[in-house]
């Protein structure tokens, strides 16, 4: 079945609601935050990390945990999934961290945390290979060294690329 007005609409709409400031704010946060152990994750999200690390962690899961449970409640046609699976990864880039501690957190705090997150993530072709990529980019940052970037402007032919906060730019 083709992807429909209303399955465009629909991934529009979240991609939209990930431009509101506070959330921007909070996905950026979580961006930079490598977990190295559970009690990284603890930290945060018991408050001794500081409030605007709890704030921002519950944000950017909470949202992205909603946004799964919508796509894997049966609601959403499957061409809306995969259309939106094909727009963004940063939900997996996200559950890449927290994977690593699930047992845990889920121990911490409830046998369901993050479950809608995982089967959607789990649901995708690709997961396994997504996720060595992604635990490959955690475990070098979480070592001090610096991920690889994706390819720049000069790389592909001189076009407007993103800087690493997401702000155009001509490299001609």
């Amino acid at each position: 079945m083709p992807v429909t007005r209303d399955d465009v609409w629909f991934c529009l709409h979240l991609y939209e609601q990930r431009r509101e400031p506070v959330l921007r704010e909070a996905r950026e946060w979580m961006s930079n935050f490598h977990p190295r152990s559970f009690q990284d994750l603890q930290k945060v999200m018991s408050g001794k990390a500081g409030p605007d690390a709890n704030r921002y962690w519950r944000q950017a899961m909470s949202y992205w945990e909603m946004i799964a449970s919508l796509l894997t409640s049966g609601a959403i046609s499957g061409e809306a999934v995969d259309l939106f699976a094909k727009t963004t990864r940063e939900w997996l880039f996200f559950w890449s961290k927290v994977e690593p501690f699930i047992t845990e957190v889920r121990a911490a705090t409830r046998a369901t945390a993050f479950a809608n997150l995982e089967l959607l993530c789990r649901s995708r072709p690709d997961y396994e290979e997504v996720m060595a990529y992604f635990r490959k980019v955690n475990a070098q940052v979480s070592k001090g060294g610096r991920a690889k970037s994706r390819p720049t402007a000069a790389k592909s032919g001189g076009k407007a690329s993103r800087t690493p906060r997401g702000k155009s730019r001509n490299t001609r």
